[in-house]
């Protein structure tokens, strides 16, 4: 069973800047919120034959995988290819020169072997939605203009009271907690132990909790594509979504979370996040 991702965003820098920076797989962490960790494995150069190491989260496991370089055209495109025991992926990325930008086109194909390969419907949900938190970390990152805000939101704070989340939000990162029926709200109340020692370490982190009666609009607006679970949405105080996890608490879930929030208080503009 082969996923398949495919995605276009447009960005402002020069064609050899952003091939420069994402032809250095291990930069996957500042954009990626599924990448866990990533080590470049052959010196400092990226050409062909170029491997990197990435621990990759997916379906509640973490991954090790190590990329190789089998495809390095400056600047216009670049190819890793990895493979265990239980995954293959493959990865090109090319690039337009607009004149004025660059134009980036991501490909990706995961392919499981193994037992995994029955829950093909979950597979492939879950590989989107990585596929979305990546491409979402690519627009932060690349500068896109491409509006990422999913807000305003009406909700609760965790205190009761009634909030309208627009404009902007009362920490510098927000946790939005969104139920589609009252009976989610244990589940929600499953992360408020781990919110709460995010805020007291890190002193900037609001948390709200938000229930919608009309499903299908909320969805809809939101962009959701489960609505029988929670979703738990990151967002920075103006509202771009910084990452999404779905459902109960867990410890995957929160690395992946803390990991998105790193990449974002860690990430410069000029230059980009890891490059030379």
């Amino acid at each position: 069973m082969t996923a398949r991702y495919r995605a276009t965003l447009e960005t402002a820098l020069a064609a050899d800047e952003v091939f420069a920076y994402l032809s250095d797989f291990s930069n996957a962490r500042h954009w990626d919120p599924s990448v866990t960790g990533a080590d470049k494995l052959d010196g400092s150069a990226v050409r062909e034959g170029a491997r990197f190491r990435l621990r990759v989260a997916l379906l509640g496991r973490e991954h090790e995988l190590t990329y190789r370089v089998v495809e390095f055209d400056p600047p216009r495109a670049v190819t890793f290819l990895a493979e265990n025991a239980t995954v293959a992926s493959r990865d090109r990325i090319t690039f337009s020169d607009l004149g004025e930008g660059t134009r980036v086109t991501y490909s990706a194909e995961l392919a499981l072997k193994g037992p995994v390969r029955a829950a093909e419907l979950v597979v492939r949900l879950a590989f989107r939605q990585a596929g979305e938190r990546a491409l979402a970390g690519l627009r932060r990152t690349l500068g896109s203009a491409d509006p990422l805000t999913r807000i305003p939101l009406a909700g609760r704070a965790l205190d009761g009271t009634p909030r309208e989340l627009r404009g902007e939000l009362d920490g510098e990162h927000n946790v939005i907690l969104i139920a589609f029926h009252r009976l989610q709200l244990t589940t929600a109340d499953q992360w408020l132990p781990w919110l709460a020692a995010l805020d007291r370490e890190r002193g900037d982190v609001a948390t709200y909790q938000t229930v919608y009666a009309d499903v299908g609009k909320a969805a809809e607006d939101l962009g959701l594509v489960d609505t029988e679970t929670i979703t738990v949405m990151l967002v920075d105080r103006s509202g771009r979504v910084l990452a999404e996890e779905r459902g109960g608490f867990d410890e995957l879930k929160a690395r992946r979370l803390a990991v998105a929030l790193d990449a974002d208080l860690d990430r410069p503009r000029r230059p980009l996040p890891g490059a030379a």
